[in-house]
């Protein structure tokens, strides 16, 4: 899962030591490093978190993708759900369970394996996006869209058999 700032920063001071004492750097140097390490493309980055680039190819997902499952997967664990790894379940790329009751996350990412969103009876499918501007995003274009697809797409939220959600606040899978 891709790093945020804070954690580069505490790997570092955990684990590099000049003269057997930990570095210390600051937020600042930490962005130098990072800036620089995405530039020559050893890192990629989305919404301030960073990955080396061999991520994307070991676990054939976008840094988007992984983002977004990192978002998910802590506040799953703070909500005390019970969740699938990356690429462990057939029905959607995250299945969360609280009190028996299962909910379907499709992560909105080109490297998605759910192009096409599932739906199931009883449950509610949820469509998790990175921050709130790729949702705003996903809203307008699929307002402007008029295949079939974004016709069914448009009739299952309505119904509210699809939920959309934001990865940086996703409350509405308490829902």
């Amino acid at each position: 899962m891709p790093l945020s700032k804070a954690e580069i920063k505490a790997a570092i001071t955990s684990y590099i030591k000049y003269n057997n004492i930990p570095v210390g750097l600051t937020y600042s140097n930490i962005e130098r490093i990072l800036d620089q390490l995405t530039v020559n493309n050893y890192l990629v980055n989305a919404d301030n978190l960073y990955a080396p680039t061999q991520w994307e190819t070991q676990s054939k997902h976008d840094v988007e993708y992984l983002a977004t499952f990192k978002k998910l997967r802590l506040w799953f664990v703070t909500h005390a759900y019970i969740f699938t790894d990356v690429d462990m379940s057939d029905s959607s790329d995250i299945v969360a369970t609280l009190h028996n009751e299962r909910k379907y996350v499709v992560i909105f990412s080109k490297t998605s394996k759910f192009q096409r969103i599932p739906i199931y009876t009883g449950s509610k499918t949820y469509i998790a996006f990175l921050n709130a501007f790729k949702l705003d995003e996903f809203k307008t274009d699929i307002s402007n869209t008029y295949t079939p697809e974004a016709e069914e797409l448009k009739m299952y939220i309505a119904a509210e058999y699809v939920k959309l959600v934001d990865a940086d606040n996703p409350e509405g899978l308490l829902n």
